[in-house]
């Protein structure tokens, strides 16, 4: 059959034509799309619904949502169209193992969440959500099985792996509590992932005898985990070994409060602003081979870099006999007369250095260069996640790529100790907002400590000693007050994005400000790190 040639025209003038249509429709689109995420994050993300508590919170309105409506998901899977009692256990049975596979995604959840493209936290939800969804329909199932099977005996190897297998999923959620996993960490994720593995190996065995879709579940499962834990190590094998050039080293050394690791790469790798790496170092303890601990880069680089900076909090366990490793070049520097450390490379030579290996870096950076003003907020330890931004916004600014015009950085300390390590990370980055005098940074500290020494941070740097005016200070920034503009230049404010890296009382009342005062222009980003 001939094709007439006027269809086909019609065709092309038609799609053309529609091609002009969506070309022309586009800027209105993007204004819809910009117009609703604000709606969402103003009316679904920003606001509680459960405040903050020592064990529960904060949750979102959206994640309330979204976990209601997981939750009649299942209910309506489970009891839609049900024949009986037993034929909504099987498959209650099986949604519980579906909802498993997401869990075992990747033995680290940074690999995963770096797979999908998402936050730490987003992914931590998700696994989180996994285990607490397939724990009451594993209840169920195993509530209606005993009800109603005649006999069950640990001797028969069917119930004894059934057994096996929910006593050991039941152990991760009860170990998952943060009561549990706040006593030793390192021993919780261990044995959360040996649990893991038991259950996974038990249900397969429980389901020797089932349909063959039960069957294949949990084997793509433990596919899924090992071809991704593969993916990982081969590609952190890659990173850390390079022919010729042997494996990483670590520098550590002893600062005050604080502990500064350099650790000098195999491989140069570039680091975004906001990234973290997976640190491992086997000399630290007697158990360090067995453990990796996640830490914010500091240091930044335009480019591919050869060595990575990190300040570590030292609280217990790992990271106290990382500070005690550390004393070592401590007394190495006071013996050249060298009062503190310096971010130059010429200081760690002659220094001890340690085997370690780096996972990353992983995270999602924040695209702070398509704001006019950032404001970032951070507390104690929290400075580690900003220092990045700081160094990262003030370059692009001198190369002219970002549109940012005014960075401010606010800092909350308990005490007056921990400025010390961050001196000259803060002082370069003065010396770097040279550009035509336009002096785009300027520096907030709020000590609450009553022992106050001076330090040297130049003239852009504010020291509050009572009360800070948060609010005042959220004001001036969202108005633009600070920011020079010339005559025909619209004098009003353009978009403000403002990080959090701080404890979680900060984290509300920030957000609370936001969603009193700051209704438009003004997007809040809380990053990877929060302080505990």
């Amino acid at each position: 059959m001939a094709i007439d040639a006027t269809y086909v025209y019609a065709r092309v003038v038609g799609g053309a034509f529609a091609a002009c249509v969506m070309i022309g429709l586009r800027s209105r689109l993007a204004k819809s799309c910009n117009f609703l995420k604000r709606l969402a994050r103003q009316y679904l993300f920003y606001p509680h619904l459960v405040r903050r508590h020592r064990f529960v919170g904060p949750w979102s309105r959206a994640a309330v949502l979204s976990q209601l409506c997981i939750v009649i998901a299942n209910i309506f899977c489970v009891s839609f169209r049900a024949s009986s009692i037993q034929d909504a256990s099987r498959r209650a049975a099986r949604l519980a193992l579906l909802n498993l596979v997401p869990a075992y995604g990747s033995a680290h959840l940074s690999f995963l969440a770096d797979i999908c493209g998402i936050s730490l936290n987003a992914t931590k939800t998700v696994h989180r959500s996994a285990g607490m969804m397939a724990l009451p329909l594993l209840a169920f199932h195993v509530a209606v099985t005993i009800a109603t099977q005649t006999q069950f005996s640990l001797h028969v190897a069917v119930d004894r792996w059934a057994f096996i297998g929910a006593t050991s999923l039941g152990l991760q959620m009860f170990l998952s509590l943060p009561i549990c996993r706040r006593l030793s960490y390192e021993v919780f994720i261990r044995l959360h992932q040996s649990l893991a593995t038991v259950t996974l190996f038990s249900v397969w065995r429980h389901l020797k005898l089932a349909p063959i879709f039960s069957r294949v579940t949990p084997l793509i499962a433990a596919a899924i985990l090992i071809l991704s834990f593969s993916a990982q190590s081969a590609y952190s094998l890659y990173q850390n070994m390079v022919i010729g050039a042997g494996l990483s080293r670590a520098y550590i050394i002893r600062e005050g409060d604080a502990v500064r690791v350099r650790l000098r790469l195999s491989r140069h790798i570039r680091v975004k602003a906001g990234q973290y790496v997976g640190l491992w170092i086997p000399a630290v303890s007697f158990w360090a081979p067995l453990q990796s601990h996640p830490f914010m880069v500091t240091s930044w680089s335009a480019g591919r870099s050869k060595h990575l900076d990190i300040v570590v909090e030292p609280r217990k366990g790992w990271t106290r006999s990382l500070a005690d490793l550390g004393r070592v070049n401590e007394q190495l520097l006071r013996d050249r007369g060298m009062k503190d450390t310096v971010s130059d490379t010429f200081v760690y030579k002659g220094l001890i250095s340690n085997l370690a290996l780096f996972t990353g870096p992983h995270g999602c950076s924040v695209p702070v260069g398509e704001y006019e003003t950032v404001v970032m907020i951070a507390s104690d330890f929290g400075i580690a996640a900003q220092l990045p931004y700081l160094h990262a916004l003030v370059y692009s600014y001198n190369a002219c790529k970002t549109r940012n015009r005014r960075v401010h950085l606010i800092w909350f300390l308990e005490k007056y100790n921990l400025i010390p390590p961050f001196v000259s990370l803060l002082n370069a980055a003065l010396d770097n907002d040279s550009l035509d005098e336009g002096f785009i940074l300027s520096i907030s500290i709020h000590i609450t400590a009553s022992d106050m020494q001076d330090e040297q941070l130049g003239r852009r740097v504010n020291f509050y000693y009572g009360p800070m005016p948060l609010e005042q200070i959220l004001k001036e920034e969202h108005e633009g007050k600070h920011i020079r503009k010339v005559q025909t230049e619209d004098m009003r404010s353009g978009d403000m994005a403002v990080l959090v890296s701080a404890t979680g009382s900060i984290q509300d009342l920030v957000r609370k400000l936001i969603l009193d005062r700051f209704k438009k222009g003004v997007t809040l980003f809380e990053l990877e790190y929060q302080v505990q």
